[in-house]
């Protein structure tokens, strides 16, 4: 299997190796997360919030090393990396505390013949490319699309 080398850019020692996956593992990895999705969908918000919950609650465990490794990979400054984390916290606790709010169903127009309701549901499987800066609150910033 091809790797790729992650290359500290500050001074070019090698992190580590990430396996390239090929079209055919590309595809696998995609079925298996089009097979999740209905099952994800089907928990309902309240149980989705709670598991994302215990996301949140590691990435506070996990702040000071995924901000060291941000750090490693990028040769941004660990205080940056840091606050990175801490938005990438505030910003994901901020949708699951408010996503009852924002994602339950709604009445958007009613009158004596019919009801019109929107419903939000998750949108299934999505490749997602991020911009390089602040690479942690940046998914997490755009992860309120995929709920």
């Amino acid at each position: 299997m091809k790797k790729l080398n992650s290359i500290n850019p500050t001074n070019l020692e090698i992190i580590d190796q990430v396996p390239i996956s090929s079209k055919k593992e590309i595809s696998s990895y995609v079925a298996l997360a089009q097979h999740a999705s209905p099952m994800w969908r089907k928990l309902g918000l309240k149980k989705r919030v709670v598991i994302l919950q215990k996301v949140i609650d590691e990435f506070r465990k996990r702040k000071e090393e995924i901000a060291t490794l941000e750090t490693r990979e990028m040769g941004m400054p660990i205080t940056q990396s840091r606050l990175d984390m801490d938005d990438a916290v505030r910003y994901f606790q901020w949708y699951v505390d408010n996503a009852e709010k924002y994602l339950s169903s709604e009445i958007v127009f009613e009158d004596k013949q019919s009801i019109h309701t929107v419903f939000y549901e998750p949108v299934g499987v999505a490749a997602v490319i991020t911009p390089w800066n602040f690479p942690i609150s940046n998914v997490v910033w755009g992860q309120d699309k995929i709920w």
